[in-house]
């Protein structure tokens, strides 16, 4: 459990510079706050999917464990 913990704060760590740079970016040219608070929405249900996913992952590896037994 502790590597999916550190995968999924990593990932959320380079993905939320990337997401800083992004925003600053449609700032600075576009002045549309829409499409930034758009793109906050987005990236946390992005981050949301990835680490249920990595949690499913998980169980069933502790799953196929169990029935070894």
């Amino acid at each position: 459990m502790k590597t999916i913990y550190w995968s999924y704060l990593s990932w959320i760590f380079v993905a939320g510079f990337l997401v800083v740079y992004l925003l600053e970016f449609i700032e600075v040219f576009t002045h549309q706050s829409s499409l930034k608070s758009l793109l906050v929405v987005l990236f946390l249900f992005t981050s949301n999917i990835y680490y249920r996913k990595l949690l499913k992952e998980k169980d069933q590896e502790i799953f196929r464990l169990k029935q070894m037994r």
